[in-house]
């Protein structure tokens, strides 16, 4: 719990760093296979309260969600994948990773995919509908998992009363 304060706020800069680098570390090891792949998500989900944190707690969770075993836990954590969308619109320097975490997550492996909330479709929507040049792998992360979501049925429903969805993809 104190690794995540410091992570997440502690006021100097060299021991939050610190911390970002043990948590980042932790999570390299830790994988749902094994009972504390919960708590790590917890304090993950914890520490992205910290303003400087935020582009290193995502950076660990796309590498969570790159590999295949840790996909459905993720998937199933509370208000993770709603953190991950709100930071995607919030925070430019971890707005890339934050979008590949949700794609990687989609693609589970059994080939199903999550039920993506409100506030996913809209970030999704948003990433895919980004013009700059710089945000090209953002947009087509955005646009290919909003391809995987479509193949559940209440995911295309949602999809079809999103118009920002259909703008974003227009483009």
């Amino acid at each position: 719990n104190s690794l995540v304060t410091q992570a997440a706020c502690d006021a100097q800069l060299e021991i939050q760093r610190g911390a970002l680098k043990v948590l980042r570390r932790m999570a390299s090891f830790v994988d749902a296979t094994v009972p504390c792949h919960a708590l790590l998500l917890k304090a993950l989900l914890k520490a992205l309260a910290g303003k400087h944190a935020v582009a290193h707690v995502v950076a660990a969770l796309k590498d969570q969600s790159s590999k295949p075993a840790n996909r459905r836990s993720l998937a199933q954590f509370p208000g993770l994948l709603d953190a991950l969308a709100v930071i995607s619109l919030e925070v430019e320097d971890a707005r890339v990773n934050a979008v590949k975490t949700l794609l990687f997550v989609a693609y589970q492996n059994d080939g199903a995919t999550y039920a993506a909330s409100e506030c996913v479709l809209s970030a999704l929507a948003t990433a895919a509908g980004l013009t700059k040049k710089k945000d090209v792998l953002t947009r087509f992360a955005a646009i290919k998992t909003i391809k995987k979501l479509a193949l559940r049925e209440d995911n295309r429903a949602a999809m079809e009363r999103s118009t920002s969805l259909l703008v974003a993809l227009k483009w």
